[in-house]
């Protein structure tokens, strides 16, 4: 499981997110073949995905955060996500 920084786990605007998270969808298929894990927004809540495919434009992996909101996908499920969709890589992108 991926753990985050007790510091890291916040409670935050949708603005705010939208600031923290302006890479969203700017990471190339390279870039994330390079990731172990990957964040999306769930509903109301950023989870971290470990990644164990990368297709055409799409990472297929499971959650690896245990989600806080009822309505999140549950840790270890299998999950889909969209390269538009990305947040952020793990480990990060350095240029």
């Amino acid at each position: 499981m991926l753990r985050e920084p007790v510091d890291n786990i916040e409670m935050i605007c949708r603005e705010c997110a939208e600031r923290k998270y302006g890479n969203k969808g700017k990471f190339t298929k390279e870039m994330i073949k390079n990731a172990t894990h990957v964040k999306k927004l769930f509903g109301n809540e950023h989870l971290w995905v470990k990644v164990r495919e990368v297709k055409d434009d799409h990472v297929i992996g499971t959650i690896d955060n245990i989600p806080v909101f009822e309505d999140s996908p549950a840790y270890g499920e299998e999950v889909k996500v969209f390269f538009s969709e990305i947040e952020d890589l793990f480990p990060p992108h350095v240029n």
